[in-house]
């Protein structure tokens, strides 16, 4: 679309690096913090932006963030200075699930053990809207969370797959979603938001492999219902 663009440099190795966070008492009673958690993120991303600056240093930045990248990249704008956020004029986050899991046991389930609770309680919503940052969020409607046994949806084993998602994500796996993030979770308020109709992903993770008949937020017809947001 005529946008420079750069992808934050993670490799799936990088991930291992979740591994010590994963032996703190922090982790098993659920109240992990990002700082202890996701520092290579952070590293990742601050090595993309300093790439785009030195090529580009009048130009503000925009983030495009997919799934656990929206509210990962939710925290590193809460991390940086207020200086250092002026770089950026745009946050869209692709089905992000934003919202903690509900009380009750969903939350001593969180797959995110305490980081998305703690992003959201430090920074709700749209939260540097008022310091000028653009917000879109974009969700899905594609795909309802059904039981094996259910009828009259053409999307059966991916209505399953998506109840199991859905459940401990929101509370309730019969709602729609992209097929991992419910709808309910992926808007933020005070964000512009835009409902699609697609896949949360169409490709095999780590390798890359298409997945034919499943268009995701990048396909090019779904990319053109959110893509006009950017400067």
């Amino acid at each position: 679309k005529g946008h420079p663009t750069i992808v934050a440099p993670l490799v799936f190795t990088d991930w291992l690096r979740l591994i010590p966070a994963s032996l703190t008492p922090e982790y098993w009673k659920g109240e992990l913090s990002p700082d202890v958690a996701l520092p290579f993120y952070y590293e990742a991303l601050d090595k993309a932006v300093a790439e785009l600056t030195a090529k580009y240093p009048d130009r503000k930045i925009q983030l495009v963030a997919h799934s656990i990248g929206g509210w990962i990249t939710r925290a590193y704008l809460g991390k940086i200075s207020e200086e250092q956020r002026k770089r950026f004029s745009a946050l869209v986050t692709l089905g992000t699930p934003h919202k903690p899991p509900p009380e009750g046991i969903f939350r001593t389930i969180d797959q995110t053990r305490g980081l998305l609770r703690f992003v959201e309680e430090r920074y709700p919503g749209a939260h540097f809207a008022k310091d000028g940052l653009r917000y879109l969020t974009v969700g899905s409607k594609a795909v309802t969370g059904q039981l094996p046994f259910a009828e009259g949806n053409e999307r059966k084993l991916e209505g399953i797959l998506a109840l199991a998602s859905y459940l401990p994500l929101c509370g309730d796996g019969y709602t729609v979603g992209d097929g991992i993030t419910p709808l309910s979770c992926a808007h933020l308020d005070g964000a512009e938001q835009r409902d699609v109709d697609c896949f949360h992903i169409a490709f095999v993770p780590g390798n890359g492999v298409r997945l034919l008949g499943t268009p995701w937020y990048g396909s090019p017809k779904v990319l053109e219902e959110w893509a006009d947001f950017l400067d």
